[in-house]
């Protein structure tokens, strides 16, 4: 067990930069912005409001994407 966990640090990963699985042609190039600032006196999440269909047609623009999943935690969803 991690004896200097600090639940309050995000933990770091990193990618495969030579993942020769992938194939890139198939890969969605659309996605979902989400960006999270963090302050002293809080955190702000910002995502933008479309929802889309297959990454090619906007469905709605109106869709809340940001949600309190606990008083300290929250996600952001996609598509």
């Amino acid at each position: 067990m991690n004896n200097n966990f600090n639940p309050t640090e995000p933990e770091l990963g990193s990618f495969d930069e030579f993942d020769t699985d992938r194939d890139e042609d198939a890969v969605n190039k659309t996605g979902t912005t989400t960006v999270g600032i963090t302050t002293e006196e809080g955190v702000v999440i910002a995502t933008d409001k479309r929802a889309s269909l297959g990454g090619r047609f906007v469905s709605n623009k109106n869709v809340q994407k940001v949600e309190q999943v606990h008083p300290t935690a929250a996600l952001t969803l996609v598509g």
